[in-house]
This record gives structure tokens, sequence and C-alpha cells, in this order.
């Protein structure tokens, strides 16, 4: 699934660097044609990051190399983007979320480890990776059931994990709308796969979630669509979501 953010209206950031054409140890301007790079691995030259960025101005799909930022924002704190362009003033190993339209969001580490053994330091955050792998950020879980989440937020599954992100303007969708982002559906909707979803063209669209010790469950879902049940989606937390059965 991707998810994507406005990159219209949001101000510039500040620039410094260090005198001399050779001695820029932060800040600089942005790079002419952007160098890729493994955020996994931060493989950028010295006083530069790894970021996601959006190589078609709208929604990230892609990461390249970008100047850290003086006085760069540790995680967690309130941090200043340009959009999706990459460029923001986190710390490395970190990028601007839940941006909103002047361009200011919060400072969201990245996982660290390997794709195969994702780490987060914090024990109550989960490694999410999405946009074809070019997002992989360390995001808070949550329960389905019981969400506490901040304002502007949703707690939204992703595979089989339960995070709280930031729902998409300008408004999430509705049972049966399309959601081709992680974070596209209104709260207590899901975004899942076509496939399973009667009707739906996109990529995913919303559907209810249910409880699988529900014993009407089914028969709620069945309200919806004649073909759907309660299929499991974190048997772990007893959720489901009102879909087809899978093929």
């Amino acid at each position: 699934m991707d998810s994507s953010t406005d990159s219209s209206g949001a101000p510039d950031l500040p620039r410094e660097t260090t005198t001399g054409d050779s001695d820029a140890t932060c800040g600089g301007a942005p790079p002419a044609e952007v160098q890729p790079c493994d955020p996994w691995q931060q493989d950028c030259p010295e006083f530069h990051k790894c970021s996601a960025y959006a190589s078609d101005g709208n929604a990230w799909d892609a990461t390249g190399c970008f100047p850290v930022a003086c006085d760069a924002i540790p995680i967690g704190g309130v941090c200043q983007a340009e959009g999706a362009s990459g460029i923001d003033d986190c710390q490395s190993g970190a990028m601007c979320w839940d941006i909103d339209p002047d361009g200011i969001g919060t400072c969201v580490g990245l996982c660290q480890g390997t794709p195969q053994d994702p780490i987060c330091p914090d024990p109550g955050d989960a490694c999410i990776v999405a946009n074809n792998d070019t997002l992989n950020l360390c995001l808070p879980t949550c329960d389905p059931s019981a969400p506490e989440c901040p304002s502007g937020q949703s707690c939204t599954a992703v595979a089989d994990t339960f995070v709280c992100a930031p729902t998409v303007p300008p408004s999430p969708g509705s049972q049966g709308q399309p959601c081709g982002q992680i974070t596209m559906c209104d709260p207590g909707l899901q975004c899942i796969t076509q496939r399973q979803l009667v009707g739906c063209k996109d990529v995913g669209c919303c559907t209810a979630q249910c409880s699988l010790a529900d014993p009407d469950a089914d028969e709620t879902c069945a309200s919806l669509e004649d073909s759907y049940t309660c299929v499991p989606l974190n048997p772990e937390q007893n959720v489901g979501v009102c879909a087809a059965a899978p093929r």
C-alpha cells in the first residue's frame, strides 16, 4: 500500500553551510540530481541522510540522499518538511511524518537492523514497511478494540500489525471505497486487497473490522455483501475484516 502527502504550499526550510566549497558539515542546497541509497544501510555521503521522497512530487516512491539539517530535530520532535520531497530538518535515521498543510510534522525513526530482522529501539513500536519498500518507519502499536491514537490518527492494520498512523486528507474512505494508501479508511475500517472485496476496482478498498469472538460477526458482514464473512486479520487480538473468504 502506498502512503502519500500533498507537497504543495510547504514553506522552504532554512539551509546553512559552513564557509568553503568542500567544508559543508550540515544543511546545504538540495541535490541537483538525487543519489539513490539504502535506508537500512544509511549509505549516503557524510552529512547526508537516506530518506524516502516522491519522484513524481506526490507519493513516496523512492529513496535518496539529502543534506542533514543544521540543528537537526531528534525523534519525537516537531519538524518541518518540504512536502514529500525528502527534505526535512529531522536527524539522520529519521524522517518528518504526519505532515500538515503547512509542512509541520513529527520526526519518526526509521527501522534499524535489516529487512529480514528489523529493529525499533522503542519496544512499543513496530517496523512498518510500505510504498514498495521505500518507507520503513517505527510507528507505535495499538489495540484496534480500544485504540488510543493521537488526534488525526487511526489504529490501522499494515499486514498483520496494528499501528497508529495518520488519516490521509482530504477525507478517509467509507465501506467499499478505494484506498491506495495505508491510512485512507474511516476509523473502524481497514484497507485490504481488491481480490477479497466484491466490486473493488482499486489496489485496495476499505472494509469493516469485525471481532472473531462475536458469534454474529458473519451475519453482520453478510449484511454488507452476501459473500462476506469475518475473515481473520489478527487472530491474537480476535480481529477480522468483512471480506470474501481468501481464494
